[in-house]
């Protein structure tokens, strides 16, 4: 039997029986005879960590949320902190109300997404430990979280640089979401270069529900516009789907830039160029982070670091 069976059968949570098994004066007397009870007669030996057990609990996206590069972020996290002798216990983000009290002694969390009955718990830990995020949930975690994350007014600038060198002046925005602070400065960023260059128009602009992403890509067609600027990495093979539905190839037709989490999109035909997350540096940067306020809580530290894009220039992109 395993610790939510007995949670379930008892009618309790899986987190006060782990934290029974775990630590047992933080839960009320009756409750613990019951569990203990409950463990006996179902033959359950807990495996008991040792609380002197380094540990930090590593917080990834759920199901659809999670994007093929976090794979390069997460291997490279417990490597760090396992080299560092750190146990590493990872948890979807939806499933963190279950991590033993043992693990809640430090996070490092790849962020997207949260459901709202999930932030709560999220905060709780940011309020307590030491809580690294990664990405741009920082305004919803709350202002105990720190944030590493990335200059995406620069990651901008180089996308639309590159357009401008090879030509392009209709340059069409995609993107689904205002949610967090990132994709609003990648969108301030558009704007503002775009105005400053002279070729600035609302009809270049495309921020709606996927829903009507195919709708959405049809509009900037008809403004002929030579060039796409995908700010969202999970979004670029949707665009690239509907786009030889209609007809248009890339870079024939159209050229393509995107957002990228270091070296996904390099694999496909044609490999496109994008502004690029340096993932490895990104968790290099987060296990850094964790470790300084592990060693020194009261240690000040800056609330964001910000690292910078790179361009990776691939086949996407023709000169007009």
């Amino acid at each position: 039997m395993s610790i939510s069976k007995i949670a379930k059968s008892l009618g309790i949570s899986h987190v006060t029986v782990s934290r029974a098994l775990n630590d047992p004066n933080k839960v009320n007397p009756q409750t613990l005879a019951k569990i203990r009870k409950a463990c006996s007669e179902a033959g359950f030996t807990p495996r008991v960590i040792p609380n002197r057990l380094r540990t930090v609990s590593l917080i990834v996206p759920s199901g659809i949320d999670s994007l093929p590069s976090d794979s390069i972020l997460i291997s490279k996290i417990v490597s760090l902190l396992s080299g560092k002798d750190y146990h590493v216990v990872v948890s979807a983000v939806n499933d963190v109300e279950q991590l033993s009290t043992l693990f809640q002694k430090a996070f490092i969390a790849i962020l997207r997404e949260v459901r709202q009955d999930v932030l709560p718990v999220i905060r709780r830990y940011a309020a307590r430990s030491p809580f690294v995020a990664i990405n741009d949930m920082n305004e919803e975690v709350g202002p105990d979280a720190l944030l590493i994350g990335s200059d995406h007014r620069q990651g901008i600038a180089l996308a639309l640089e590159h357009f401008f060198s090879r030509g392009h002046q209709r340059i069409g925005y995609v993107a689904t979401s205002l949610k967090t602070r990132g994709y609003r400065e990648r969108l301030q960023a558009y704007r503002e270069i775009m105005k400053a260059k002279g070729v600035y128009d609302d009809g270049l602009v495309f921020v709606n529900n996927e829903q009507l992403l195919p709708e959405g890509l049809r509009r900037l067609c008809s403004e002929d516009v030579t060039g796409l600027l995908v700010t969202e990495a999970g979004l670029t093979p949707r665009v690239l789907y509907y786009l030889k539905l209609m007809g248009k190839e890339i870079p024939r037709d159209m050229s393509l830039i995107s957002h990228e989490l270091s070296g996904g999109y390099e694999f496909i035909y044609p490999p496109i160029t994008s502004f690029v997350q340096p993932g490895e540096r990104l968790a290099e940067l987060a296990v850094e982070t964790v470790l300084e306020k592990l060693q020194d809580r009261h240690r000040s530290i800056d609330h964001a670091r910000y690292l910078p894009y790179e361009l990776v220039m691939r086949e996407s992109v023709r000169s007009i």
